[in-house]
């Protein structure tokens, strides 16, 4: 049916491809202690 209604709007397979919202985004948030945090203070911000 959907390559169908691609055929008859002269569309591309490309169309009939949809574009999905992930559920759930996982950063990296590492834990900074006083013995690592020479590790991270290059890429940390003043608040």
């Amino acid at each position: 049916m959907a390559l169908a209604r691609l055929l008859a709007q002269d569309k591309a397979l490309s169309d009939l491809v949809e574009n999905e919202i992930p559920r759930q985004v996982q950063l990296f948030a590492p834990v900074v202690t006083k013995e690592n945090v020479e590790e991270y203070i290059g890429t940390a911000f003043e608040s």
